[in-house]
């Protein structure tokens, strides 16, 4: 893809959780870095014999510019075919599919939006009542999509927790 998906953790911001805060794109990362990483998913996903599938690669860069292997899997979906349609108008699903049938495939490193998407979680543990003024936080132009997965009454806290 043109791009590698930004990942922010609560640690990164500030908050002592476990949950992924923010996913990003385009990159905010070096060119130089988008491509070692790109370097390093196309090698091993030869190395893995991963073809003719999605692949979803974790990586993480040091200091120093070295790009880290988490974990490397053959998926795809998820909220990554949402937000590459959203930054660079393309599917991830049909892109797979041109490439498993031999169709040519062109995508555009020039994206047509920023996106990002972003978790909440509560900071202690409680009960849910609600969010105050949720229609103007959530219905603005620029947000797309907007899932409150709590319900009223429920009991939520911090990730790290399993909530």
């Amino acid at each position: 893809m043109p791009s590698m998906c930004d990942i922010y953790t609560a640690r990164d911001i500030g908050r002592e959780d476990s949950f992924l805060a923010f996913r990003i794109l385009p990159s905010k990362h070096s060119d130089f870095l988008v491509q070692e990483a790109h370097k390093v998913t196309e090698t091993a996903s030869q190395i893995l014999g991963l073809r003719y599938c999605g692949i979803f690669a974790d990586l993480i860069s040091t200091p120093q510019n070295e790009i880290k292997i988490i974990e490397i899997a053959s998926r795809i979906g998820g909220y990554r075919d949402r937000m590459y349609r959203e930054s660079y108008n393309i599917s991830l699903s049909q892109q797979l599919i041109n490439v498993a049938i031999g169709k040519k495939i062109t995508i555009s490193r020039k994206p047509k939006k920023y996106t990002s998407l972003i978790e909440i979680f509560a900071s202690e543990k409680g009960v849910y009542k609600e969010i105050l003024d949720k229609n103007s936080l959530f219905e603005s132009a620029g947000v797309i999509d907007c899932q409150i997965k709590a319900q009223k009454g429920n009991i939520v806290g911090l990730a790290r927790e399993g909530f």
